[in-house]
């Protein structure tokens, strides 16, 4: 484990999960992905995105396989993202996506960042909700604009 986390261990499916803040791989995160059911993009996306990563919270299987994820992409100061909440499917509902919730929360608390922002999933909203997040009103809405990989 790693310290700096202060997550301790928590186990599940008779597996003690470790935590650590060590940066994952490109590699490693596009199989986590693909692991978790998520989209594929072309492994430089994945480079991209982790060199721009405020900071970041894994979970580990004994072996270290990364079970579960968690990334933040900010400015330092005033912004932050919560980007890559994953925890595998046979992981789910058993305490460590809050686990990993909490902890980036906590850090980004721990840095004076007075915003935080999030993306959730279809049907997600409650979980993130339990945690004090509230939906934008519908005078506020966010926005995108997705552009396909080649």
């Amino acid at each position: 484990m790693d310290p700096e986390a202060g997550l301790g261990s928590l186990t599940v499916n008779g597996q003690v999960l470790t935590f650590d803040t060590q940066p994952v791989t490109p590699p490693e995160l596009a199989s986590f992905y693909a692991s978790a059911g998520w989209h594929v993009l072309p492994p430089e996306s994945f480079r991209r995105a982790l060199s721009g990563t405020y900071f970041s919270l894994s979970a580990r299987a004994p072996g270290g396989r990364l079970v579960g994820y968690g990334r933040v992409v900010s400015d330092g100061g005033i912004h932050a993202w919560i980007h890559d909440l994953i925890v595998l499917p046979e992981f789910q509902g058993r305490g460590l996506g809050s686990r990993l919730l909490t902890g980036l929360i906590e850090r980004i608390r721990n840095s004076g960042i007075p915003y935080i922002g999030l993306f959730a999933a279809k049907g997600r909203a409650g979980f993130y909700q339990k945690f004090g997040f509230a939906p934008r009103p519908d005078n506020g809405p966010g926005m995108f604009l997705y552009f396909q990989p080649d």
